[in-house]
């Protein structure tokens, strides 16, 4: 999109324009997640009030906490689906939100009329980053409010509701924030579009590949598996060691997956799982109240990539753009992770 001069030199004019970029993938994501979290609950809230729920005869309105997301079924034991997809969704469309709302970054034409548009470069990355932040929150946020209205009516508001939402949404807001703010800071460093998407994807590759790397050299080093030939047993090793990464013991340092069993676990709630076939359901006997402290932990080393970002912004040299390899940083931090 081509910028424009604006001749009331608002800040808020500045915000509209940018949110113009920043909306469309949101949109879809927003889209995805009203599926899980407005569209399943939906139908199992209808489906309960008739006929009782099909699948669990022993199942009726009566004795439902909430549907937070997804559709009514177990959760213990079972692969957390629809936490990888909310997560993947929120994440990509972050990711590629950042991609089109600085993209005006990496073009020389239109980088010298985005600094001559009479702002601060302060003010200029607050719109900006505001701009996609906004529409990535509003991704999140809108959705499961929606589920929570349809849970108020269906079922009333219980500390359980509150609880499971309150998380839910924040978490899914911090992992999107964390990979939208990543992105910003590799589409401020870069001199070229094409360098800017592979290292927004990159860097937020980085704590994976991390905690993916501890947990096979953990394994190789606790079982001397790093000796072993067999394929059976190297398999093995790399599928636990994955799903550890993203999913496991090592899944709070990954800022792309923390929470995610979590997540998934707060989906839905019955008064009772003290019934035979029930099994594996969340209830209020056996409801804990989640897990923030790697929800905290993300939440203050994300103020501190925002803060990152404006001071990377603040420093980007206008002469660099169109060029690759512009910034060292990047670089370093590539070949230092392989």
């Amino acid at each position: 999109m081509t910028l424009q001069k604006f001749s009331d030199k608002s800040f808020s004019s500045m915000f509209l324009n940018r949110l113009k970029s920043a909306v469309f993938f949101p949109i879809v994501g927003l889209f995805i997640l009203g599926i899980i979290a407005v569209a399943n609950p939906f139908v199992d809230v209808v489906t309960l009030s008739n006929d009782g729920w099909r699948a669990y005869d022993n199942i009726s309105i009566d004795n439902v906490k909430f549907i937070l997301l997804n559709s009514l079924s177990p959760v213990d034991g079972y692969w957390p689906d629809m936490a990888v997809i909310m997560y993947i969704t929120v994440i990509i469309a972050a990711i590629l939100c950042a991609i089109m709302t600085f993209r005006d970054l990496s073009n020389k034409k239109t980088t010298n009329v985005y600094y001559s548009l009479g702002f601060s470069r302060s003010k200029l990355f607050s719109a900006t980053y505001l701009a996609g932040a906004a529409s990535v929150l509003g991704m999140v946020v809108i959705p499961f409010a929606l589920s929570f209205i349809i849970n108020a009516f269906a079922f009333g508001i219980s500390k359980e509701l509150l609880s499971a939402c309150i998380f839910v949404v924040s978490c899914l807001c911090n992992v999107s924030l964390i990979a939208y703010t990543l992105s910003v800071i590799a589409m401020t460093l870069s001199g070229m579009l094409v360098e800017g998407v592979f290292f927004s994807f990159f860097l937020n590759s980085v704590s994976p590949i991390f905690t993916f790397a501890s947990g096979m050299f953990s394994d190789g080093l606790l079982t001397g598996g790093g000796f072993v030939e067999a394929n059976d047993y190297y398999y093995t090793s790399f599928e636990n060691s994955f799903a550890s990464a993203f999913l496991g013991r090592l899944s709070f340092m990954n800022n792309l997956s923390h929470s995610a069993i979590e997540v998934d676990r707060l989906g839905c709630c019955l008064y009772t799982s003290d019934v035979e076939g029930l099994e594996g359901f969340l209830s209020a006997e056996n409801w804990t109240t989640p897990k923030f402290v790697p929800l905290v932990v993300w939440s203050v080393i994300l103020a501190g990539l925002i803060f990152l970002s404006l001071c990377l912004f603040n420093r980007k040299k206008a002469e660099n753009i169109g060029f690759f390899a512009s910034s060292p940083m990047l670089y370093r931090i590539f070949f230092g992770t392989l």
